[in-house]
């Protein structure tokens, strides 16, 4: 498989104008772990970034993207599942149990969770899948590198690896969060870290960038549309975006 760039439909997807679904609303009620799905700009990127999954298989394969084997590689609350779902996608849903048993938005998906029993070993045949996909779950694995070799191992030849929600060592929401004392992320990454860690998996970097540079979860923008334009052309066009929050990835198994 051929490795394509896919930034100016990166780009194109991150523009347009998602609406939250209502019925996402409905099923996100008012949990307190995923109550930023309620507010369009903590939702935005899940929506884009989803949608971008999507389009990438799509074209990166070749295929429906509803034919594709698409692992949700740490699924949490189940949100990425959830708007995957609402694609006639049935992705593969994986995860430790430490969520118990509140995951509404899997268990509306209609897509069951596995659940692991090793700190990375994944519980697939070799080259199981087309695409894995990972929403802020690297930098709270054991062993980053371990798992990047088992990701390896059960894509395809060709296979995407998308990685999302990956906290930057420069990012100053981190620097601020850490100051106050929440370590939540075990670990911190830079461009040359995470391209390292991929060279010693032997997968291939396609693109990499930077993402949220303004707080999302908490904060309510009156215009949420135009501050998430306003934050991806800062992170790409000036020097402000090496405080981003996010590096974001795609990579690929020859």
């Amino acid at each position: 498989m051929a490795p394509v760039t896919p930034g100016l439909s990166r780009r194109q997807i991150f523009a347009q104008r998602l609406p939250i679904p209502e019925d996402l609303k409905q099923v996100v009620g008012n949990l307190q772990d995923v109550r930023f799905l309620r507010n369009l700009s903590g939702c935005l990127p899940y929506l884009y970034l989803v949608d971008y999954v999507v389009r990438m298989g799509e074209s990166w394969w070749q295929m429906p993207a509803s034919q594709l084997d698409i692992l949700d590689w740490g699924c949490g609350s189940g949100a990425a599942t959830y708007l995957m779902s609402r694609r006639d996608l049935r992705p593969t849903s994986v995860d430790v149990d430490t969520f118990g048993s509140k995951r509404p938005l899997l268990e509306a998906s209609g897509c069951p969770l596995m659940v692991l029993d090793h700190d990375w070993k994944l519980p697939f045949e070799d080259q199981s899948f087309h695409a894995i996909l990972s929403f802020g779950v690297l930098e709270h694995v054991p062993d980053d590198a371990a798992s990047l070799r088992e990701i390896y191992r059960v894509l395809r030849p060709g296979g995407l690896f998308l990685c999302f929600n990956l906290p930057r060592a420069w990012s100053w929401i981190m620097r601020l969060v850490y100051m106050l004392g929440n370590h939540y992320h075990d670990r911190l990454y830079t461009s040359r870290s995470v391209k390292q860690l991929l060279a010693q998996a032997n997968l291939k970097l396609v693109e990499i960038w930077r993402r949220q540079l303004f707080p999302k979860n908490r904060v309510h923008y009156p215009f949420p549309y135009q501050a998430e334009r306003l934050d991806q052309w800062l992170c790409e066009h000036t020097p402000l975006g090496y405080l981003a929050t996010s590096l974001e990835f795609v990579a690929y198994r020859e």
